[in-house]
């Protein structure tokens, strides 16, 4: 996979939200070391998969992922989603923070009775819960759980395209 990089410096992206299921981390690292910006200038997330959940299957994948994106630390790490071993995952991403490969973990796609739950049993509370968020899907009772524990939402979401396609077609 090719990505392609602008090549006016005032146009690239700042922050590059990949992850192992997208199969996009070898060409995200090709074109953070093409842009030319220095690393502390970009944000880098990537989510640990499914397929890689368990404590010694995530200090792998991490590794992994690092060599693929060519730097020598993120951002953010997250568990992409709450399946499988999720709290050896974890684990697993905390030694990454603390060994300085991650800046801050979290996770994403996790319900609030998931996300209390490795909050509850981790050394490091999740700094972000990456979960759809938008007018029509505002997390109401996520927010409230993610606020007692200092943990931010970072939404992502398709913007509703479907609903508001019909809120236009209505009037």
């Amino acid at each position: 996979m090719t990505i392609e990089v602008r090549e006016r410096r005032n146009e690239w992206y700042r922050s590059i939200d990949t992850a192992q299921a997208y199969g996009n981390e070898e060409g995200v690292g090709q074109a953070i070391v093409k842009c030319g910006l220095p690393r502390e200038e970009l944000f880098i997330t990537t989510k640990i998969w499914i397929s890689n959940a368990g404590y010694e299957n995530a200090k792998a994948s991490i590794e992994e992922s690092l060599k693929k994106l060519k730097t020598d630390y993120v951002d953010l790490l997250l568990i992409h989603q709450p399946f499988g071993d999720y709290y050896g995952t974890y684990r697993a991403m905390e030694e990454a923070y603390k060994a300085g490969k991650a800046r801050a973990i979290g996770v994403s796609n996790f319900y609030p009775d998931r996300y209390i739950d490795i909050a509850h049993f981790a050394e490091v509370v999740p700094a972000v819960n990456q979960v759809e968020t938008h007018v029509f899907q505002q997390q109401k009772v996520a927010r409230e759980y993610l606020a007692k524990h200092n943990t931010q939402i970072m939404s992502w979401g398709p913007f509703a395209k479907e609903k508001m396609i019909s809120l236009i077609l209505r009037y």
